[in-house]
């Protein structure tokens, strides 16, 4: 900021300068020394305060130091910093005095007046300056002069007998069609260039006079006028402008002595802050000389008016008519001076100007008041140019007897400032009827002076809640700080600026997105900024998600082992993925892909398939996939799947071959194993005797051993993936799918025993269910099925012949026992021995009969043969 009152300096006097030019050299001063809490004034001690403060004891310990250094110290500059502030300023006896940690003041050159001007840059906060900043301040010190130097000057010009449109005379820019001579300067090799009206003033061509350095130009300079033209030189190559201007005296081709003015318009830096290259303007003013010369005998404030670019130079009489006009006025309009001699000057003046401009002389004439404006003059060409002039009446002077008129082309500013106002109002118009909310900033205080339309509906404000506002309250506390950046960084810059992005507050408190863009504006001379604000809070949303997808795909490529590939058809360019050379084990930085070198690192058993499927795939225009192993630096293998396609255009000519590789190292060393595990199973489930089928959920076979081609009648190729039912169903009936279709659904084993007749063979089934599938193990059980039968056929004509033993040879058995019990005992008489030996022999030949029955059941029983058929 800039201060108005130094307290460790109280007997320096601020210096008046506009608020602008004050803000300017503030935010110079700060952003050399690289200090927002800088402070910057420029300030004057006169001779009689300086001599008021030699006798006062009670001045602060800086300005006794300031004193002595001035008087004693040769250096361009005086300097507080933190390696030096403790030794200096810790001293007992001031208290008074609050000193900064940071002081750095310098002389103003080229002070007017009495007394001394200085510059005083201070801080709370001790920081060490590098030479490239002092450099810089050293600078900014001889521009702070010239500025000051050139307001006091016009403070001190007084109009006697003028009149002058425009009272803020600046010195503009001529080109050599207006009479005015260019020249160029460059510093680093010293070649001199000099445009052709410059050689024109001196009365050469081009092709007569050939200068190409400083040195061949000084031998044109009047001898008396070398040294200051060498002095003059001196000083802008070393990049002191204090004097912009240079008056000297140059020998003309015919002989004689010219007047010029030489002034230097524009200098050119590099990027170490070093001059390079210098240039500016040549003007003959031997004739103006010799008319300020007698003006300055009669008015000498007026010549340093006449000089300021009214260069057009001409005398007329009282009726208006001319009698003299410089080559300038020749160049600029286009007539020679014998064309305009005795014409009235009211004749070449626009007919809507000309009554109010012969007006205005006729009343300069008769010394009545009026107020001037420019008014329209036309050049030989048929156009017409704005002028605005300054009179002088020497008609009574001996030498001139005439008016003298000084006139300078302003229609270049003149259109400016209608382009301007028709500017104005057409981005008016656009401001008003913008649907992007806009309003205009005043950037020191970030008061808020314009709001759109557009604005209010947005913002949810009224126009005179907005405009009561700063631009502080529409962002959130957190982000002030970066909206004082962004101001500031914004008026060192030039042009449209892209601000950023910004977090504004709306009245109902959302927060919203908002991308800025500034303008530079002037707006009743004070400098704005016109702030466009635009809703991207959908667009960042996007963005960002879109960024955590771009994280969350590169995170994936890189858990997924995944890169991607191209190639060029025509110079075969290879590019790859970061992810890329990480799967081949490559560093970017030291290994360059190329197709010949990706080749390279396949295995050599695998080359030829990657080229012939890229091939293929090229010819037939498809997608394609491949696998195959790489060589990594340390001779290890990795397995790849290579996936590519070529990208076509509407001729069928392929772009680009692209693609995706992927890492399935451990993948394929999970298959390898895997297909190892699979195989031993295998070798199992052939060797088990039974016959194996494994069915999925669906009843598609995905296992069929040797054993069940051999039991069920079926080759593997044939039920492969296929259903069971439908390959089976002529063989299996429906009480063995329904037990199947049980064990499969309720989890449970299931185990039965079933005649399959159109394997005529008897089954044992063993169902055993898991997450997956259904495992059947099948055994061939006809054999055993038989054996079974006929040893119960056996067993069966055994517990007959046990019957018959135990019930039908019991009956006569008994009986025979009986008799004999009646034989021994004596019971039996004479008469009944006959009949009791008939009834022995019939007992005995019954007895024969039924052992000759349980024999021949015996042999059969023995010699029975196998029931083929499988049924008892």
């Amino acid at each position: 900021m800039f201060e108005n009152r130094i307290e460790f300096l109280p007997s320096y006097k601020i210096l008046e300068l506009s608020e602008d030019d004050l803000n300017d050299v503030c935010d110079l001063a700060k952003f050399i020394v690289d200090s927002d809490t800088a402070k910057v004034a420029l300030l004057k001690l006169t001779k009689v305060q300086e001599e008021l403060l030699e006798l006062d004891s009670s001045r602060s310990k800086i300005e006794n130091l300031l004193g002595d250094f001035f008087c004693t110290d040769t250096a361009d500059y005086f300097l507080i910093d933190d390696f030096n502030h403790k030794k200096i300023l810790n001293t007992s006896g001031d208290h008074c005095h609050k000193y900064p940690k940071f002081v750095w003041i310098a002389t103003l050159p080229e002070s007017i007046g009495d007394g001394q001007e200085i510059i005083c840059i201070y801080d709370d906060i001790p920081k060490k300056l590098v030479d490239k900043q002092i450099r810089a301040l050293k600078s900014l010190v001889n521009q702070s002069g010239s500025l000051i130097t050139f307001q006091q000057k016009q403070t001190k010009l007084d109009f006697h007998k003028t009149f002058v449109d425009n009272k803020n005379i600046t010195i503009g820019n001529y080109l050599e069609a207006n009479g005015t001579g260019l020249w160029h300067l460059d510093l680093n090799s010293m070649n001199l260039t000099l445009g052709s009206m410059s050689l024109e003033i001196l009365g050469y061509q081009r092709e007569e006079l050939e200068i190409r350095t400083l040195a061949d130009w000084i031998d044109l300079v009047y001898y008396f006028d070398q040294e200051k033209f060498i002095e003059r030189f001196g000083n802008w190559s070393n990049n002191n402008f204090l004097e912009e201007e240079l008056e000297c005296r140059m020998v003309h081709k015919s002989g004689e002595i010219v007047f010029l003015n030489i002034k230097i318009s524009e200098s050119r830096i590099n990027d170490k802050a070093v001059l390079t290259e210098i240039e500016g303007e040549i003007q003959d003013i031997t004739t103006q000389k010799k008319v300020w010369e007698q003006i300055d005998l009669i008015n000498p404030g007026y010549t340093s008016v006449i000089q300021a670019g009214y260069n057009w130079l001409t005398i007329v009489d009282i009726n208006g008519n001319y009698i003299y006009v410089n080559k300038a006025l020749e160049k600029a309009l286009g007539y020679s001076s014998e064309e305009l001699i005795g014409q009235n000057i009211f004749s070449f003046v626009h007919e809507s100007d000309n009554g109010k401009a012969a007006n205005h002389f006729s009343k300069f004439i008769n010394n009545k008041p009026f107020v001037s404006k420019p008014f329209r003059f036309r050049h030989k060409n048929g156009s017409w140019k704005w002028i605005e002039i300054l009179m002088i009446d020497l008609y009574e002077d001996p030498m001139i007897q005439g008016i003298v008129i000084n006139a300078r082309d302003i229609t270049e500013r003149v259109l400016i400032n209608k382009e301007i106002k028709a500017s104005e109002e057409k981005h008016r118009l656009l401001f008003s009827t913008s649907p992007f909310p806009k309003y205009i900033l005043e950037p020191n205080s970030f008061k808020i002076v314009d709001v759109n339309d557009a604005m209010l509906q947005f913002y949810g404000y009224t126009r005179e809640e907005l405009l009561a506002m700063t631009a502080k309250d529409l962002r959130p506390s957190e982000e002030i700080d970066k909206l004082v950046q962004g101001v500031k960084a914004f008026q060192f810059q030039t042009g449209t600026i892209k601000s950023g992005i910004y977090t504004h507050k709306k009245k109902d408190g959302e927060l919203v997105k908002m991308e800025i863009v500034g303008q530079p504006l002037v707006l009743d001379e004070t400098k704005c900024i016109l702030v466009t604000c635009s809703d991207v809070t959908d667009r960042e949303a996007y963005l960002n998600n879109l960024k955590q997808s771009e994280l969350k795909l590169k995170s994936a490529t890189t858990i997924a082992k995944l890169g991607y590939w191209s190639v060029d058809p025509v110079d075969l360019s290879f590019v790859c993925s970061e992810e890329f050379y990480k799967i081949w084990g490559r560093n970017p930085e030291t290994f360059n892909f190329s197709f010949e070198t990706l080749i390279d690192t396949i295995h050599p058993e695998d080359k030829e398939l990657l080229t012939s499927e890229n091939a293929k795939a090229i010819s037939q225009k498809r997608k394609y996939e491949v696998v195959y192993r790489i060589m990594l630096p340390d001779n290890s293998v990795k397995w790849i799947q290579h996936v590519g396609q070529p990208i076509n255009r509407a001729d069928g000519n392929y772009t680009k071959l692209e693609g995706t590789v992927q890492d399935i190292t451990d993948l394929k060393s999970t298959q390898l194993q895997i297909e190892k595990t699979n195989e031993e199973k295998n070798n199992i489930l052939e060797s088990i005797g039974d016959a194996f089928i494994s069915v999925d959920h669906n009843w598609t076979v995905t296992y069929w051993n040797s054993v069940a081609e051999k039991v069920l009648k079926v080759e593997r190729d044939e039920i492969m993936g296929k259903n069971l039912w439908n390959v089976m169903e002529n063989h299996i009936d429906s009480k063995a799918f329904l037990k199947y279709y049980k064990s499969i659904y309720s989890g449970n084993t299931i185990y039965f025993q079933d005649y399959f007749s159109s394997f005529n063979k008897w089954l044992e089934v063993s169902a055993y269910p898991s997450e997956n599938n259904l495992s059947l193990y099948i055994r061939d059980i006809s054999d055993k099925q038989h054996n079974e039968f006929a040893i119960q056929k056996q067993n069966d004509k055994l517990r007959e012949i046990a019957w018959t033993q135990s019930h039908v040879v019991r009956a006569p058995l008994a009986r025979l026992m009986g008799i004999v019990d009646l034989f021994r005992e004596g019971l039996i008489d004479e008469n009944e021995k006959k009949l009791m030996l008939d009834h022995i022999y019939s007992s005995a030949i019954e007895l024969d009969v039924i052992i000759q029955e349980i024999v021949s059941k015996s042999q059969s029983v023995i010699a029975s043969p196998r029931n083929t058929n499988g049924y008892p």
